[in-house]
């Protein structure tokens, strides 16, 4: 079968905007166990979206309102919610006044052995979000367009980007994975994934000038790899970035500001003195090398990596189990660590030269600081993996305090900072999963 024709999508979508300061959320289910992951998901935006009042202060004369805190971007990892479900809570969302981007990987709500949907899945899929009274149905143009074209057949692995904008409006990106993983390469059709041909962006307009544009680009696990793919060379973050970015019929933002990765993939484990780590797969520090090295990868010199996976992913019968191990959601920026140390819940891995003891590069060994011989040029800052089976889910919140594009050579500003964690726990119906804030 040839290669399908590349296509493109931007949208552009106003925001409210307040501060240059972005700040987001990654949820870390436990387990893939799919019977739990709509719990997981309306759990952690209800968390979000609830207002909470503030303790009373007894020299203050103003009222106590329940105020919400704001987020800009929460991730949830690869093949994580049943399209059904996503219709459901999109039903509700939409009555909301304002709410940020919140990425999540589908998988079909027709078949439960699989994450991949099908093309009439698909096309149902976006009908009923077109049912929806205050979606923006631009938004579904020329994703409409471009499935399509497409074979009858034809089986993607596909992810969501919503949100509420400044208008009011639904607000929804649809965009199907690039890149096959080794394991969606299935031996019967059902478990053999399609390889999407549209690359999809989101630009984010603050309604004060002030502020700058902030382009986002979701993806899903291994389309942030360099990876063989069926047309050589057609991964999302080459596209963007060579002749292929002519695909987009409008202008394209000269940044890529965020990249967001729903993802589903084992770690590597290693030893350091005889103690157990995790540490990113190499496949995606390689990526975050090129990003701070620049080079072909022009749009994303300053891009930001977010990232959510579960604490432990599935795996094949038979499979040995250091194979299931996965976590560390988090995210990676290109630009040094301080000498803070990070709360006992996280940790960070560092790129960068250890003068003491090794003349070239390399990536620290996870920890909650760098040794003071460490000089980092960029780092990954992610969940500890304790594995508390009491937990379903965790929800690891941090604040981007600038954009690394949108701060100062002279006197770099751009960090993560403000960490929090929430744990998620089920009800005894099994059916509700509330967040606390804090805990292990």
């Amino acid at each position: 079968m040839p290669a399908q024709e590349l296509k493109g999508q931007i949208l552009r979508w106003p925001v409210e905007k307040h501060s240059r300061s972005f700040r987001v959320f990654v949820v870390e289910p436990a387990a893939f166990d799919p019977k739990k992951h709509a719990a997981i998901f309306n759990g952690a935006l209800t968390a979000l979206m609830r207002p909470e009042a503030k303790p009373a202060d007894p020299y203050r004369t103003q009222r106590n309102v329940p105020v919400t805190e704001p987020f800009d971007l929460v991730t949830f990892p690869e093949a994580f919610l049943a399209a059904k479900d996503l219709t459901q809570a999109l039903k509700q969302i939409a009555e909301f006044d304002r709410l940020g981007c919140v990425h999540v990987g589908l998988r079909s709500s027709e078949n439960p052995n699989t994450h991949l949907l099908g093309v009439t899945e698909f096309k149902s899929l976006i009908a009923d979000l077109s049912t929806i009274a205050s979606i923006a149905q631009d938004d579904l143009v020329h994703l409409k367009a471009w499935l399509g074209s497409q074979s009858d057949d034809g089986r993607f692995n596909v992810g969501c980007l919503f949100s509420i904008d400044a208008n009011g409006r639904l607000r929804v990106c649809l965009h199907p994975k690039m890149v096959r993983s080794k394991f969606e390469v299935g031996v019967v059709v059902d478990d053999y994934m399609t390889a999407g041909s549209l690359l999809s962006l989101i630009t984010l307009l603050p309604d004060s000038k002030k502020h700058l544009s902030v382009t986002l680009q979701p993806i899903i696990c291994s389309d942030a790899l360099q990876l063989d793919a069926d047309e050589p060379g057609r991964l999302p973050l080459n596209c963007v970035n060579s002749d292929d970015a002519n695909v987009f019929d409008d202008t394209l933002p000269d940044h890529i500001d965020i990249v967001s990765v729903a993802a589903c993939t084992p770690q590597p484990e290693g030893h350091e003195n005889e103690a157990a780590y995790r540490v990113w797969h190499q496949d995606f520090r390689r990526t975050f090398e090129q990003v701070g090295n620049g080079g072909a990868w022009h749009r994303h010199f300053h891009a930001t990596f977010v990232l959510a996976n579960y604490l432990t992913v599935p795996t094949k019968e038979g499979a040995p189990r250091p194979k299931s191990y996965g976590g560390l959601s988090g995210g990676f920026i290109p630009m040094p660590f301080g000498e803070e140390e990070l709360p006992d819940f996280a940790q960070l891995s560092a790129y960068g030269k250890d003068k003491k003891k090794d003349p070239d590069n390399r990536w620290s060994i996870p920890a909650r600081k760098l040794e003071a011989s460490f000089s980092s040029r960029g780092y990954v800052a992610h969940l500890y993996p304790d594995g508390d089976k009491t937990i379903v889910a965790k929800m690891l919140g941090f604040t981007i305090t600038a954009l690394p594009r949108d701060t100062p050579h002279w006197r770099p500003t751009a960090a993560f900072a403000r960490f929090e964690v929430r744990t998620g726990s089920l009800d005894e119906s099994g059916e509700v999963v509330t967040y606390t804030k804090g805990g292990a």
